[in-house]
């Protein structure tokens, strides 16, 4: 209960417990300034009154954690919130500090969070409705997609399957331990205010809250990443692995690779035999073929099977069309025709 006395004031202290408005981005009454703020701060969506009232009383303060946000929010009136932009990347942890909210699982199913409760939200891959009543105060987490994406995977050593990021679900309360861990990142950055983006410190509380996040997120839906029987995946493994698909019709060699990464070519190939169970060259291999092979399907008509092999760096279309027919069960030409 103590960290959420704490987390009443977070954002409106300093480390002495002194008032403070270095977080402060908004006090207002109008909807369009409060709208300004909260697409910087959020994502665009749209936000309606419900009931009797016409004219917010709103608050926002926010810090920045690495790519995170933390903020402390309300809007002083019930609302409703809806139609968030999926465009923007992003996802949410709402805390509820005050009152109470109902999140929508669909038009008839709500998830309600009282006092000290969480609620998670991936906004880029699944529609959010919510509700919030008028004594309502949230501090918020907004996340990056591709920043967890990527943590996911380096703390389990796979990808999290797509179904994964579209649960919205509520976990909590204080036996979760989140209520503590936002206390203790609050704490910090009020303690070292300009450390907390970019620097060391940042990345540190970034990836305390991302791990948690997940670990809570997986937990309620029945998914056990603490134990997961996979090494933790170097991170230069992954980086490797997206700067192949980013130049894959540029067929960098091993030696590129291992370069734009920043470790050796031995260590690189040790690596993926070891987290991967294959080589990176077999790892580019496969992403070429399949990225020829959608080519082929998707192409406009007029594009030729030697342009678009040609474009993915082959250089002998006999070769590419003996391997591809290896591969798939059929000639370049066989899967243009089927898909035209």
């Amino acid at each position: 209960m103590a960290d959420l006395v704490y987390l009443e004031d977070a954002l409106l202290v300093d480390a002495k417990g002194n008032a403070t408005d270095e977080n402060e981005l908004l006090l207002s009454k109008d909807f369009d300034e409060i709208r300004l703020w909260s697409d910087q701060v959020y994502m665009p969506y749209r936000v309606d009154p419900i009931g009797k009232y016409i004219r917010p009383d709103s608050t926002l303060h926010a810090i920045n954690i690495g790519s995170m946000i933390i903020s402390r929010f309300s809007y002083g009136i019930p609302v409703h919130l809806h139609e968030f932009s999926m465009d923007a990347g992003v996802g949410m942890v709402l805390t509820t500090i005050k009152g109470h909210a109902k999140h929508w699982q669909n038009q008839f199913d709500a998830e309600e969070t009282n006092t000290g409760d969480s609620f998670v939200v991936d906004n880029s891959r699944v529609e959010y409705i919510a509700d919030f009543d008028p004594s309502h105060l949230q501090l918020n987490v907004t996340f990056s997609h591709d920043y967890l994406e990527t943590l996911y995977q380096k703390i389990t050593g796979r990808q999290a399957p797509a179904e994964f990021w579209q649960n919205k679900v509520k976990f909590g309360k204080y036996s979760s331990g989140w209520v503590s861990l936002l206390e203790y990142v609050v704490r910090m950055a009020s303690i070292n205010p300009y450390n907390t983006q970019n620097d060391l410190l940042g990345k540190h509380l970034e990836e305390m809250l991302g791990t948690n996040i997940l670990i809570q997120w997986a937990g309620a839906c029945g998914i056990d990443i603490q134990n997961t029987p996979h090494k933790v995946t170097p991170g230069y493994v992954i980086k490797a692995e997206n700067y192949m698909r980013d130049h894959a019709p540029a067929a960098p060699t091993l030696s590129q690779v291992a370069t734009a990464v920043g470790v050796s070519s031995r260590a690189l190939h040790k690596a993926f035999k070891e987290y991967r169970n294959t080589t990176p060259m077999r790892f580019l291999r496969d992403i070429r073929m399949e990225g020829v092979r959608a080519e082929l399907k998707e192409a406009p008509s007029h594009v030729t099977v030697s342009e678009i092999v040609y474009s993915w760096g082959y250089l002998c279309l006999g070769r590419f069309a003996s391997l591809y027919k290896q591969r798939y069960g059929e000639l370049p030409s066989e899967t243009r025709k089927q898909s035209h």
